[in-house]
């Protein structure tokens, strides 16, 4: 609803820091992208630990013995950091040559994701659930059973399918985290064309397409590979139990369905299918930050110089440039800094956000700077239920759904023991951001530069 009122790029920082306040807008919209950068940076290394690393493992149990010394190349840290930053690099710097290459290539990318997905699909449909514990004790040295019975003495506290409260509030979050990606098409706002309609689609639609595909997905890995399997092989995996014995941090569905196959061919599609979902979320990380850092020196609160557009292919190449290089970074600080740890409550602060927009989504229709520009929208925006607008409704759901959340994920199921330390950092991120943006004010109001107009008025299309 807010890429319809405010069709511009930027996501947050338009949506809040023009209806509530500029310095709240740059806030939240900062912690955002420092979150969601970070997490590209860690799949970047997911390239080596759960693709070719697993891949050349799986292909070695299954008689390509040459290919060992391959699977341990991609488990040494600086071999992963170079894979890493090549991915990075090689697939991202494609937007300097126009959206078009870069999006026919991430098209490419869905379309061998989708392969990947429904060949899986395929596997788990045609085998039973006797069949996959057969093959399972028959390769795995730690019976289908045994894995079953040690998580549970180890503390896997229920393998019920009857979930009490707290675990399904917990659970959600994962719903929640599924779908966070929906919304990327609202930070390039200004490229999107008919945004009525096509935010709507590209946004709810997407979320739509994906719950049913996932449920496919669980629903046959629940009923081939069963439940308590299931469960006890992530506790297991999770726990770091020497009985773990998956050739990947965590047992991947790909990974397990691969294991018990041992099919060489079925192996390489399955990780060609994942990498390619790997890359193609990298690629839409960098797209949507580099348009927050284009509406951020749009309005002058970092170098104008980031908000040059290539006159050829129409890219804002400096704000690219400058999101590979911290992209570049935080794969680094992955990979040999205990960087990762001070981002564990990154899903309070995502949550945060959602809170802060929602207040903004409940503001917006009685903002007196915006009255007209909101009636003046379309209908799916103003429409009333029970005399109230909307946008106040699912703003209030934002909040709800925004502050259970953030408080949920700091649950040791999620964040494990709570380390006082890493959630000062958590603090520490929106205050950074507010003590940024109003050091740029104070530094831009000196140069004689009205940065008060600019970051209140609607940005130019």
């Amino acid at each position: 609803m807010f890429s319809v009122v405010f069709p511009r790029s930027g996501g947050e920082y338009v949506y809040v820091g023009r209806t509530l306040h500029p310095s709240l807008g740059f806030t939240v919209n900062a912690v955002m992208t420092l979150c969601y950068v970070s997490v590209g940076a860690v799949e970047a290394t997911w390239v080596s630990t759960f693709t070719f690393g697993p891949m050349f493992s799986l292909l070695n149990l299954e008689g390509w013995t040459s290919v060992s010394p391959i699977a341990t190349f991609f488990s040494v840290p600086i071999n992963q950091l170079a894979i890493g930053v090549l991915m990075v690099v090689l697939f991202n710097l494609l937007y300097l040559f126009g959206n078009r290459v870069a999006f026919a290539t991430k098209k490419v990318l869905f379309v061998i994701t989708g392969i990947g997905m429904v060949i899986y699909i395929a596997a788990m449909v045609s085998m039973s659930n006797s069949s996959f514990v057969a093959n399972w004790n028959s390769v795995s040295s730690f019976s289908y059973n045994q894995v079953i019975s040690t998580a549970s003495t180890a503390g896997l506290y229920s393998t019920s399918v009857i979930f009490p409260v707290s675990t399904v509030a917990i659970a959600i979050i994962y719903a929640d985290l599924a779908v966070n990606g929906g919304q990327m098409s609202a930070y390039a706002g200004g490229e999107v064309r008919n945004p009525q309609r096509n935010q709507l689609i590209g946004m709810v639609g997407s979320a739509a397409v994906f719950f049913a595909l996932m449920f496919v997905v669980i629903a046959t890995a629940y009923s081939t590979m069963g439940y308590n399997f299931v469960t006890s092989i992530s506790y297991l995996a999770v726990n770091g139990n020497a009985n773990y014995v998956l050739p990947a941090p965590l047992p991947a569905l790909w990974v397990v369905v691969s294991y018990v196959m041992r099919s060489p061919i079925f192996t390489i599609v399955m990780a060609i299918g994942f990498l390619a979902s790997t890359i193609g979320n990298i690629m839409v990380i960098t797209f949507e930050a580099t348009r927050i850092v284009f509406a951020w020196s749009f309005d002058a609160v970092i170098p104008t110089k980031f908000s040059d557009v290539n006159e050829r292919f129409h890219t804002p190449h400096y704000a690219l440039l400058l999101i590979v290089v911290v992209e570049t970074l935080f794969v680094y600080l992955t990979l040999f800094t205990a960087f990762s740890a001070f981002l564990t409550y990154e899903v309070p602060c995502i949550f945060t956000v959602v809170t802060v927009v929602g207040i903004a989504a409940v503001a917006l229709p009685y903002e007196k700077r915006w009255k007209d520009l909101f009636s003046s929208c379309p209908r799916i925006i103003t429409r009333k239920v029970a005399g109230v607008p909307l946008m106040v409704i699912v703003g209030v759901l934002a909040i709800v759904d925004g502050i259970v959340i953030a408080y949920v994920s700091t649950a040791p199921q999620i964040s494990g023991p709570f380390t006082p330390e890493y959630l000062y950092m958590a603090v520490g991120f929106f205050v950074c951001g507010f003590a940024a943006y109003w050091a740029s004010h104070l530094i831009q109001k000196r140069r004689g530069i009205p940065v008060d107009l600019m970051q209140r008025a609607i940005p130019p299309e």
